[in-house]
């Protein structure tokens, strides 16, 4: 049904939703409605922070008014940080697996953040027979954080 809609209006746009999920699946939606083309999205929100996630094509601002095209607008860059840590990281993703919850005990392990809040988590294992080489053994992304492409990164 909303694959034949011409236009979606979203009322209260991500307004429950935590501000850095909000950034990012607003980020989401700008990608998949470009990808796709069409519906067009009219979102109302009172947070000016997804403005720069939407790359919105207008923008009309009824505190004071205005109205313009926002053909400058882009997306900020997602800079996460990345932090060794201990298998003691894991309980927080291993529910976000789809295999299974364990975590072998040779695993070196890595957390990604973004401002200051654990997005994804990451291990690796020696590759049995090859010595100096590494195979990944785990990799969660946080469903908040699901589509931001920082698997990738």
């Amino acid at each position: 049904m909303l694959e034949d809609a011409k236009v979606v209006i979203f009322d209260e746009f991500t307004s429950v939703v935590d501000r850095d999920a909000a950034k990012l699946s607003s980020g989401a939606v700008a990608n998949a409605l470009r990808e796709r083309r069409r519906p067009q999205l009219i979102a109302f929100s009172c947070h000016y922070d997804t403005i720069d996630w939407l790359e919105p094509d207008w923008v009309y601002n009824a505190a004071d008014g205005s109205f313009g095209r926002a053909l400058l607008w882009r997306r900020p860059p997602i800079e996460l940080q990345i932090h060794k840590a201990t298998p003691g990281a894991w309980p927080l993703f291993r529910g976000h697996h789809y295999l299974t919850g364990r975590l072998h005990r040779p695993a070196r392990c890595w957390v990604a953040t973004w401002n200051g809040v654990p997005e994804a988590f990451t291990s690796c294992m020696p590759l049995v027979g090859h010595a100096w080489v590494w195979r990944e053994h785990r990799a969660v992304v946080l469903p908040d954080f699901q589509g931001s492409g920082s698997a990738m990164r």
